[in-house]
């Protein structure tokens, strides 16, 4: 990586990979207070800006939300389908409405980006994603949610209000066979994320963010590591091969047929 451009080592400098790795790692969640303007050579309202003026994102991969609703995207979005453009009138007045822009994929525009979001899939071992919100009032933009990967924060600038809420099933899928249920209990934790603080989220930890009344610019990387039933669907793949596997089951209401089947 050339020299200069930020690291996950230097994202968590403060507490150190190996101990964040050890003690805290899909185990549990970290607020780290950080120095004003650390992260601003990685990404800017400037960088946000020139994305806008000379590559806007594609649809759905820039959205606006307010309140747990999506906004129209006739709202903000000009043009037929297949020849879709921005409209920065309708956006900027829809931010000073309050919504919450939402920029999904941010490394595939970002140089700087893409170099952080690797340097999170080496440490890691996983796939990465880099998403970012932009607003600037008091509405938030997404109710109170968990998500199905693990969530770091970092807080580029201006200022943002989070609660956490502890898990209400422990690491729910996304296609789970049971619904986890919203928080009933207070928030386990509840701060201002400031210029150059860090939160991280593991899977399942309920959680909403609220802007201050600002101008606040964050990002989210989603890692997305591989669970249990994951290796189950691949094993199931993999014995696809063996005949014993294909077989048509038959007899099996005898224990005993049963028992043998299992064996073999």
């Amino acid at each position: 990586m050339p020299s200069g451009e930020m690291t996950f080592e230097q994202v968590l400098a403060s507490i150190g990979t190996a101990r964040f790795l050890s003690e805290y790692w899909t185990k549990k969640p970290l607020y780290l207070k950080g120095e004003k303007g650390r992260f601003e050579h990685v990404f800017s309202w400037t960088d946000l800006n020139r994305i806008l003026t000379w590559h806007p994102p594609p649809q759905p991969q820039l959205r606006l939300f307010q309140e747990g609703v999506m906004v129209d995207l006739r709202r903000y979005i000009d043009g037929p389908v297949g020849n879709l453009r921005l409209n920065p009138g309708g956006l900027m007045a829809l931010l000073a409405q309050g919504a919450t822009m939402i920029m999904d994929g941010v490394q595939d525009v970002a140089p700087s980006i893409l170099d952080l979001t690797s340097s999170f899939e080496d440490v890691l071992s996983c796939t990465c994603a880099a998403n970012l919100y932009a607003g600037w009032r008091t509405q938030k933009g997404f109710n109170v949610h968990w998500d199905a990967h693990e969530v770091f924060a970092l807080q580029l600038s201006g200022r943002k209000r989070w609660q956490v809420f502890a898990p209400t099933r422990i690491d729910p899928l996304t296609d789970d066979i049971e619904t986890a249920q919203p928080p009933k209990a207070p928030p386990i934790w509840e701060g201002i994320l400031s210029d150059g603080d860090v939160l991280y989220l593991p899977r399942g930890y309920w959680h909403v963010a609220y802007p201050l009344d600002e101008p606040s610019l964050h990002m989210t990387w989603s890692a997305h590591t591989f669970t249990g039933v994951e290796f189950l669907q691949w094993w199931i793949r993999t014995l696809r091969r063996h005949p014993e596997a294909r077989t048509s089951l038959t007899r099996l209401q005898d224990p005993q047929a049963r028992k043998a089947y299992a064996a073999k």
